[in-house]
């Protein structure tokens, strides 16, 4: 998971193999979720959260991404101009959006 709420974390608990591990990284926008616990206890699911620390990793990450092998813009969900930020950042307090880059 790349930051998101319910819908992101339940398709992943869907999608993992059995001892498998789902990793979400970010803020979540929903204060608790229903972890179908039987299912993570029968078939001995790993599920962790990190906050996730870019600065710290920049100088990996940073090749990564210019070498094409990491795509971060597949977590934007759109771009605004700063006349914009104001109503981005509404739709972002709506859960309509993820990810805002603001164009300078």
């Amino acid at each position: 998971d790349a930051v998101g709420g319910a819908r992101v974390l339940e398709a992943a608990l869907t999608l993992v193999r059995p001892r498998g591990t789902v990793v979400s990284v970010g803020a979540h926008f929903d204060q608790s979720f229903a972890l179908p616990v039987n299912r993570a206890f029968a078939e001995e699911l790993t599920v962790t959260f990190a906050i996730g620390d870019a600065m710290r990793l920049r100088d990996r990450l940073l090749p990564l991404v210019a070498a094409g092998v990491i795509d971060p813009t597949v977590v934007v969900t759109e771009r605004v101009g700063l006349a914009d930020v104001p109503a981005a950042y509404e739709r972002f307090a709506r859960h309509e959006a993820v990810k805002i880059l603001i164009d300078m």
